[in-house]
């Protein structure tokens, strides 16, 4: 009786032993996953932030294609770019080389 009892005792340890070590090594791969996630997190913040800051420019160039295009046309309404901001400004109303603010 007393050998079943401590082939009991000792495999109870012995499971003991495994789950604690399983349970180290989940614990170790769980704070492993944790960093990563951080990090992933930390790329994707920067790449989004990139990611709206190109979309801005192009938006910008967009904008700026367009004006130019439609400068073209509209040359005969004496219509001119000021030199320091790029704004386009008419001739009738301010007879200067710039824009109203310059």
């Amino acid at each position: 009786m007393t050998d079943i009892f401590q082939t009991q005792m000792n495999n109870n340890k012995n499971k003991q032993k495994e789950l604690t070590t399983a349970k180290a090594e989940l614990d170790i791969l769980y704070k492993e996953k944790i960093i990563e996630i951080a990090k992933l997190q930390g790329d994707l913040e920067k790449s989004t932030k990139s990611s709206k800051l190109l979309i801005d420019e192009n938006l910008k160039l967009r904008q700026r294609i367009q004006r130019i295009k439609n400068k073209r046309f509209r040359i005969e309404d004496n219509q001119k770019i000021c030199k320091k901001c790029t704004r386009e400004y008419l001739e009738k109303e301010n007879f200067n080389w710039s824009c109203k603010t310059h």
